[in-house]
Parts: C-alpha cells; structure tokens; sequence
C-alpha cells in the first residue's frame, strides 16, 4: 500500500509498533502486551497531518499516533461535561449539602459516643458490683468479720486510721503496731478460704496485748 500511493504521488510511510488494545479508564492508558506487535500504513493530509490506515484484514487493534499520556488518570475525566461554577456558587451549594446530610450524620456520631459511653459505664457498674457484692459476702462471713471489727478498733485505739488509697499493709508501714492485725486483715479479705479460729483468737487478743 505504501508503495501504491507513493507511485502515485501521495506520501505514505510504513509504521512498525503496537496496536492500543485496551483503553484503561482509571490510568489513563492503553494496555499494551506483546502480542500487540503490529505494522500499519500512515497517510499524509495536508490540514490533517498524518492519517492511519490499516490494511490487515480482521486486525481490531486500532493503532494510534500522537502524543503519550504523560501522568496517570490524565483522560479520567475527559468525557465529562462539568458546569463552570462561581466560587461562591459551590460554597453555597456545599453549605446547602451539609445542611441536608450534616444533621444526619451528626445524629448518628451522638449515637455512637452515647452507646460508647453507656457501654463503658455498664462495664465499670458490673465490675463495681462485682466487687460490692463480693465484699458483702466476705464481712459478713462470720469467720471473717471478727478479724475486720478487730482492725477497725485497733485504728480507733491507736487514732491512726487508714487512708482509702492505702493497703492495710502500706497502713502498718506507716504504724508497725498494726503488722500482726494487717497480715491477718490479708488474709481474711483474699484467700477464698475461711480464716482458721487460731487467726480469729489471734485478731481478739491483739488488744488484751496492747493494754
């Protein structure tokens, strides 16, 4: 064909390259394999520059010239016909699309930090009671109460009572006379079994000591 249209005068040339293949939307370019190999015939137009002409019979891959895309997404959105809006324009057309899914969507960010908070609180409340409900049960086992009432007169007869944010053993730190009623008061407040009477009699007699 080059040579046809030589002879008669119309310039042509013979291009050797890759047909396009697919079109990528997203990227913007064609995605070229190896098989895409092919070669084709360009036909010079004055006013037209350069026109394509593929001979091969039943070739589909559409080969092109001109300029290579030179960054991604650069065609993304060449077939859309987008408004040419004042700056002001948009603003109050945002403005007026947060009024409408603003509310919502605040809506629905006060219901989640609500079923956050409520879920936290229910989790501290069990806990809470938990350890309410296992302290009830501990001083008012009978077997460890004696040695409770014991610690509690022992404070008040030596006018040194224990802070809340201390252990009973921080306590006897600061007042070594409570050593003994202290390591007793462990004892019946953490092992899950009773404290045996020797302990009980021992908690009594710490004040028949002391006077």
């Amino acid at each position: 064909m080059v040579v046809m249209l030589r002879s008669i005068g119309i310039p042509a040339r013979f291009v050797v390259g890759y047909g396009s293949d697919t079109y990528n939307t997203i990227t913007g370019y064609y995605e070229v394999q190896a098989n895409d190999a092919h070669a084709w015939v360009e036909v010079f137009f004055p006013g037209y520059e350069w026109v394509v002409f593929d001979p091969t019979p039943g070739w589909t891959g559409n080969p092109e010239s001109g300029l290579v895309q030179t960054w991604p997404l650069s065609n993304l959105f060449a077939g859309l016909d987008l408004p040419s809006l004042p700056l002001g324009q948009v603003f109050e057309a945002g403005v007026a699309a947060f009024g409408i899914i603003g509310g919502p969507l605040i809506l629905l960010v006060l219901i989640a930090v609500t079923a956050f908070g409520a879920l936290r609180f229910w989790r501290w409340w069990t806990r809470r009671h938990i350890c309410k409900q296992l302290r009830r049960i501990f001083y008012r086992d009978p077997a460890r109460e004696p040695i409770y009432v014991a610690y509690r007169n022992a404070q008040r007869q030596l006018k040194s009572f224990r802070e809340q944010s201390q252990t009973a053993q921080e306590h006897a730190a600061v007042e070594p006379q409570l050593q003994e009623l202290a390591s007793l008061v462990d004892i019946a407040a953490y092992r899950p079994q009773p404290p045996e009477s020797s302990l009980i009699e021992r908690a009594r007699a710490w004040r028949q000591k002391r006077s």
